[in-house]
């Protein structure tokens, strides 16, 4: 048992060492804005017909340069701020993927996108950096990109949840391979694990039971002897 409880103590204090708010944050930052800059990008496409590609990554880097990329960051950070506030978990960590996604909805992050990309467009027309004509034609098809961003934020929301749905299945596999004390089998789905975790938002369920799989694999390859007993199975459990 005092391997166990070490494994156990270990695992919290990993979880206890994590900002998980700030991480979370962090996530969802980086995950909002890759949807967002893909939306745009094909959104300039469609609004400028008659431009090459040239061109376009022209006028994209017109906007990064207008303050694009600082006005989606704020963006993102407000919606998500303004959700935890409405749903009253402000300075919390979220507990799931379905109240980060519920938070950034709440959080008017559409719209707030749709402001920032407006006050980039006024500032580059007023600097005369884009012609007023780019600066209507991308106003006049914003709609065709907040549409895109808002199919992709659903999107990686729905890959989030397939992700952690693919984490509980292999985690089951990985205690069924512990069962048969298959070592080749337990680092397989343990390495599945692991793919998985890079594309879900950090939670403190699943990292507390994910560190203890990982700990009790490193105990496997470390000790010759382990024997392979139910008692660590319970540190696996309860996902």
């Amino acid at each position: 048992m005092d391997i166990l409880e070490n494994i156990n103590e270990l695992g919290n204090k990993l979880i206890n060492n994590l900002n998980l708010e700030n991480l979370q944050e962090k996530f969802l930052n980086s995950s909002l804005g890759q949807s967002v800059n893909v939306a745009i990008d094909a959104g300039l496409r469609c609004i400028l017909p008659d431009f090459v590609e040239e061109e376009v990554i022209e006028v994209k880097d017109a906007l990064i340069t207008g303050g694009l990329k600082e006005a989606l960051h704020t963006a993102g950070e407000n919606a998500i701020q303004l959700g935890k506030k409405i749903l009253g978990i402000e300075n919390e960590e979220f507990t799931s993927i379905e109240q980060a996604e519920n938070a950034v909805e709440k959080g008017e992050f559409i719209s707030k996108i749709s402001e920032g990309i407006d006050n980039v467009l006024n500032f580059l027309d007023n600097k005369n950096i884009i012609s007023e004509k780019i600066t209507s034609d991308i106003k006049n098809g914003k709609d065709l990109i907040l549409d895109n961003i808002n199919n992709n934020v659903n999107n990686e929301f729905s890959d989030e949840k397939k992700a952690l749905e693919k984490i509980e299945k292999y985690i089951g596999n990985w205690e069924k391979y512990y069962s048969k004390k298959d070592i080749e089998g337990l680092t397989k789905e343990y390495n599945k694990i692991e793919k998985q975790m890079k594309k879900i938002l950090p939670l403190e369920d699943i990292i507390k039971n994910v560190n203890k799989i990982r700990n009790i694999n490193e105990l496997i390859k470390n000790s010759e002897d382990f024997d392979f007993s139910n008692v660590y199975l319970d540190l696996a459990e309860n996902l």
